[in-house]
């Protein structure tokens, strides 16, 4: 799945982390050690960029899924099908709230802030239209579909700046 100038770089690299390894084997010296480590490190960085762009892709594609699901629900009618949207726009939005709350987010303060606060208003507002789908709101849902398309061009555009 990598590119061919990865893929070759990468075999090298590794060639070069073996012979090195296998030559000096216990009698490695500490600049060994560092280049070793400077290799992996770099490698891991990388990897965490690849693993963070598609955690991105894919809250992105999960919004842009919800906000279809909504909106074909409404065009269908149908009461389940709203219900299964509603929910499963509620579980999005709450495991987007959890990886704001979580420690390890390294979100700015005030973004991590602004999603929350985002994600508790879509939840109530997915609750709300869920306890009675006579009532049902027509611009809530629109003001929820159109927030889940803008969050995921938002999560895409960022996407694309750092690729």
């Amino acid at each position: 799945m990598l590119p061919e100038d990865i893929k070759a770089n990468l075999l090298s690299l590794s060639k070069f982390v073996e012979r090195l390894t296998l030559y000096k084997g216990v009698d490695m010296e500490k600049s060994d050690f560092d280049s070793l480590i400077n290799i992996n490190m770099q490698i891991s960085e990388g990897l965490f960029e690849v693993v963070k762009n598609n955690l991105a892709k894919e809250e992105a594609f999960s919004l842009l899924k919800c906000a279809i699901d909504l909106s074909a629900a409404r065009e269908s009618n149908n009461p389940a099908d709203m219900v299964s949207a509603l929910d499963n726009n509620m579980k999005l939005w709450v495991y987007m709230k959890t990886l704001a709350k979580s420690k390890k987010n390294k979100l700015p303060p005030e973004t991590k802030d602004n999603l929350i606060k985002l994600a508790d208003y879509v939840s109530s507002r997915t609750l709300e239209m869920g306890k009675d789908l006579k009532k049902l709101n027509p611009k809530t849902l629109d003001s929820m579909i159109m927030t889940n398309l803008q969050i995921s061009e938002g999560l895409m555009a960022r996407r694309k700046l750092v690729c």
